[in-house]
Order: structure tokens, then sequence, then C-alpha cells
């Protein structure tokens, strides 16, 4: 039985004739002078499951209606593995999460109103997009931060030094305590004549 994922939409085969499910993995290898190739890396590959088998009356589970037509089955299939629905297929083996590679269908004296048929499953992961809201406003680390500094620098035609004048460590008087201290001083120069 393999089943839609999306859609909820099931089809029973009449006869499984044979599973087989492969695993595979590609090693990267570099060759050296003498010797061995060394291996360097390892690839795994998505899981693959393929199905023969034989197919007569397909029954659609959620319908609850019996498709007596090999076209009808053999269009549901194909409409599933154009559009690269999600599947799921059990029967020995459970094959969660996979899409129709191949499909192909052979029809012989043999078989009235059905077919033979091979069905190639690969097993594939999805990736979802994932977005994140970023509050506040970030300050940026490093050779970036640098870089926008000097990008800065050069808009505002360059930086110049400004220094900081630096306060006495006199005590500030108010305008009347100078004149005050200025008139003493003129009466001390004023009384010495």
């Amino acid at each position: 039985m393999i089943t839609n994922i999306e859609t909820g939409e099931e089809l029973k085969f009449t006869l499984i004739s044979q599973e087989q499910l492969e695993y595979t993995a590609e090693v990267t290898k570099e060759p050296a002078e003498k010797g061995f190739e060394v291996a360097d890396g390892v690839l795994t590959k998505n899981a693959v499951l393929k199905v023969k088998g034989k197919n007569g009356v397909v029954k659609l589970a959620n319908m609850g209606q019996e498709i007596t037509q090999v076209s009808q089955a053999i269009s549901i299939i194909t409409r599933w593995q154009q559009k690269g629905q999600l599947c799921k297929y059990i029967y020995r083996n459970g094959f969660n999460n996979c899409i129709i590679k191949k499909f192909s269908i052979k029809q012989t004296s043999k078989e009235r109103y059905g077919y033979e048929f091979e069905l190639e499953l690969e097993q594939v992961r999805i990736a979802q997009q994932v977005t994140t809201k970023v509050t506040g406003k970030t300050k940026p680390d490093g050779i970036v931060a640098k870089r926008i500094a000097e990008k800065e620098k050069k808009e505002k035609g360059g930086t110049r030094k400004t220094t900081k004048k630096k306060k006495s460590k006199e005590p500030t008087l108010t305008e009347a305590q100078k004149s005050a201290i200025k008139s003493k001083n003129n009466e001390t120069m004023g009384g010495r004549k």
C-alpha cells in the first residue's frame, strides 16, 4: 500500500513480488604515488526502495470506491510523481517521506485487466525555511565593524582629532568676587603712591 501524505489518498496493490532496499554512499578518493588510494570523505545518499509487483483492482481507501480501470490507477501514481508529493509505503518494509522516482508499467496478455509494475521510491529530507525575529539594533563584530567605520570615515571626509580643554584646579569666582579683588589691587597700588 502506498499513501499520499499530503492528500491522504491510498492505493493498495494486488501483489508485491519483490522489494529491494538500497543504502549507498559515495566515497571521495585521492590518488597516491604508491600503494592504495586515500579516502578522504563519505557522502551518504538517500535510501532507495525498488518494488516489483502486479496490480489489478485498486482500492482508494479514503473514497471507499474501487477502481477497475488500469488507466485510473496509473494516472493517480503519475500525478503523485509529477507533483513530487510525499508518500508513505507500507508492505514488508515501511518507507516514510519518500517520492516516486521511477514508475514503469508492463502490460502483457497474462494480466487481463491489470499490469506489472516497477516502482522506485527515494527517501527525502525536506528543508524548511526558518525565520528569526531580530529586535533592537545589532552591533557588528570584528572585521565587519572595522569596514563600517572606514566607510563612514570616507563619507564624512575624514576624521579630526579634537582635544578637550583641561579644567583648571582653581576655584571659579563670581563677577562680584572678581571686581572686589580688582578694587583691592587698585587700592593697594594707589596707596603706595
